[in-house]
């Protein structure tokens, strides 16, 4: 199924994860054979397939907001911290995916354009209404499939969902999406989820930097992001975290991070 493979693809952790759809190529086999498998598709460039026998046109509609969101969210490499903390709340990674393509259509945010600073506030947002919002139990909503999948689910959810109090999650997931941030770029002005935040003062350590002309940014994190993303867990421990932009990786971009 598409949902095994794409399980199988994504444990290996690739750099990125290309997914597309069938197109039925004017001239080719596929299109003399079409009918034969029920396969229905656009008639004017790329002849994506629309439905066939096995697949209705919901169910790709479906799939094709999961691969947007996998777009946006894994293949950009921006967003690597955040998603691996949210993995721990979902029993597959393509149910992560499929919750963030239903979220966005509630939303009416799915066929908009958004900018960097914006997609780390709309994941904020969802982990908020999505995730804290379902230690609430019953604000939890409905799921059409069988008792026995959502039951399933939903005792992996609250595994997770327990363990500690919102607004220590919300914290610390604030400073997970704050490490991904910065850990691209050298950001000008604070996204407003940082606002409020008091930082230390760093400015010996700067100067240090800037006689060596390295370009940094420097940041006081109240939990340990690395732990709490690996284990899911909140890890409380202060750290002084320095990105260094001037080593970046080669094929993430990301900053070389100098901890203290």
């Amino acid at each position: 199924t598409f949902e095994q493979s794409f399980h199988d693809v994504y444990e290996m952790k690739p750099d990125q994860l290309q997914l597309g759809f069938l197109k039925v190529l004017r001239g080719s086999p596929m299109e003399a054979e079409s009918k034969d498998f029920g396969i229905v598709y656009r008639d004017n460039p790329p002849y994506e397939v629309l439905y066939t026998r096995q697949l209705s046109y919901e169910e790709l509609l479906k799939l094709k907001g999961i691969c947007e969101m996998v777009e946006v969210y894994y293949n950009s490499g921006q967003f690597t911290n955040a998603i691996g903390y949210l993995e721990h709340y979902y029993p597959t990674p393509m149910k992560l995916y499929e919750e963030l393509a239903g979220y966005y259509e509630s939303k009416h945010m799915d066929m908009q354009a958004h900018s960097r600073i914006r997609r780390y506030e709309l994941l904020l947002d969802f982990f908020q209404e999505k995730v804290l919002r379902f230690e609430a139990g019953s604000d939890h909503e409905p799921d059409p499939r069988s008792d026995r999948e959502t039951d399933r689910e939903s005792n992996f959810f609250q595994d997770y969902a327990s363990d500690h109090s919102k607004p220590e999650k919300l914290k610390l997931f604030e400073e997970i999406l704050l490490m991904d941030l910065f850990l691209r770029e050298d950001m000008k002005s604070r996204p407003p989820f940082a606002m409020d935040r008091i930082q230390k003062n760093h400015k010996n350590l700067y100067d240090e930097y800037r006689r060596e002309q390295i370009l940094v940014h420097i940041e006081t994190f109240q939990y340990d992001i690395e732990t709490s993303v690996k284990n899911g867990e909140v890890m409380m421990r202060e750290s002084t975290v320095i990105f260094n932009y001037s080593e970046r990786d080669p094929i993430t971009k990301s900053a070389t991070l100098i901890r203290r």
